[in-house]
């Protein structure tokens, strides 16, 4: 998810609809969660988008596994205008997958990743573009070693320099584990010292929130820094050492995701599903919402303080609700979980074979023997095809395919 300056919310990820409405693996929302038609990506991406990034002239920036953006060349990361469709003068070309991608006060972003090379020069997991869409040869990554050999998270302080994170051991010839700091040039800025051992062996670094006062929460896969239990979500000082009043000692263990408060209490999701740290580190048991656990991938802070969270969630406290729903405030008025404005549209998604008829029907109840009902009959065109249901029925309905002769 990325929130725009006017209030709206962009979601990417693994869908080709979204309320019913077509689009290819990224969306716009408005304030109360409908769809915005306005934003039209065409055929889209051609694989699925795993980072958006809304910069503050509306235009969009997306990476991902895709190859292709509306059937053109562009492998890995690509820029969207504000009204979905591919911007054009925005052209790298990185030779491997982006993870993560910050927008710059000038204008232009930083992507981090698997890559070693933009536009077939040399840049080690990290690049930085200008405004214009141009990559940005003042800045020289310095390159990094261990672990999968990428940089997972990233994030930009005030002053240009680069905090980035993953699974690494080395960075530009220095001793860092999972988390280092690069100058506003590329180079390694030695005055970080970093936290000394983390645990396990295959922890990673995985997402870095800066903080207003220079201190930074991390989360990822790890359990203990420097001996002491820090389940998934730590607090480091400005200069990376670790903060020895923020243990996570207590709860689950987290999974990297997670969200800051203006409060300064850290909403994260657990191995038990969401849970909030306050500001020590220690567990909120005034905190009680139930989403399946793994099931948030995304959470972002809105400026009035409410907290939107995306995944593969189908339910919230009991109550359906699909991929996204917001956290109202901690106030006695607004206390809870807001459902955002899903327009309801009855029917099926069909992922059939182009050129093939089919009957759609439904039925009320799948208890032998169901009777099925043909709704309408039709042949496939286009993959995957969105079949609503006109009568808009009250209750539960199921409905199904079958292949005419």
């Amino acid at each position: 998810m990325s929130l725009t300056p006017s209030g709206q919310i962009l979601v990417a990820g693994f869908f080709t609809a979204f309320n019913g409405f077509p689009s290819q693996y990224v969306a716009r929302l408005n304030a109360d969660g409908s769809f915005d038609p306005t934003f039209y990506v065409g055929t889209g991406p051609d694989e699925v988008v795993s980072t958006v990034a809304s910069q503050a002239n509306g235009d969009v920036l997306i990476s991902g596994s895709f190859s292709f953006v509306n059937g053109l060349y562009q492998p890995h990361i690509a820029r969207l205008r504000a009204d979905g469709s591919l911007d054009l003068t925005f052209t790298n070309i990185a030779n491997a997958g982006v993870n993560a991608l910050v927008n710059l006060n000038n204008g232009g972003c930083l992507a981090a990743g698997y890559f070693s090379s933009v536009n077939g020069i040399t840049m080690n997991n990290l690049a930085r573009f200008s405004s214009n869409g141009n990559l940005d040869m003042s800045f020289n990554p310095a390159a990094i070693s261990g672990g999968s050999g990428s940089v997972q998270a990233v994030a930009v302080q005030s002053n240009g320099f680069v905090v980035i994170g993953s699974d690494f051991t080395n960075v530009g010839g220095y001793s860092y584990q999972c988390v280092a700091r690069l100058n506003a040039a590329g180079g390694v800025d030695t005055s970080f010292v970093g936290p000394g051992l983390i645990g396990p062996s295959s922890s990673a670094i995985t997402a870095i929130v800066i903080e207003t006062n220079g201190q930074m929460i991390v989360g990822g896969r790890f359990t203990s820094i420097d001996g002491y239990s820090e389940l998934g979500v730590a607090r480091l000082n400005s200069d990376g050492s670790l903060d020895t009043t923020f243990l996570t000692a207590v709860g689950t263990e987290s999974t990297g995701v997670f969200a800051v408060q203006n409060n300064g209490k850290v909403l994260e999701e657990g191995t038990a599903g969401l849970q909030r740290l306050n500001a020590d580190g220690s567990l909120d048991t005034s905190f009680a919402v139930t989403v399946p656990a793994y099931g948030v991938y995304s959470m972002a802070v809105q400026p009035d303080g409410r907290i939107l969270f995306a995944g593969g969630f189908s339910q919230v406290d009991g109550t359906n609700i699909s991929g996204i729903a917001r956290l109202l405030g901690d106030s006695a008025s607004q206390a809870g979980v807001q459902l955002l404005n899903m327009n309801l549209y009855p029917g099926m998604f069909l992922s059939g074979s182009i050129g093939t008829n089919y009957r759609i029907e439904y039925t009320t109840s799948l208890t032998p023997p169901s009777l099925w009902t043909p709704l309408t009959n039709l042949t496939m065109t286009t993959t995957p095809v969105f079949i609503p249901d006109p009568t808009l029925p009250q209750g539960s309905r199921f409905y199904r395919a079958v292949t005419l002769p």
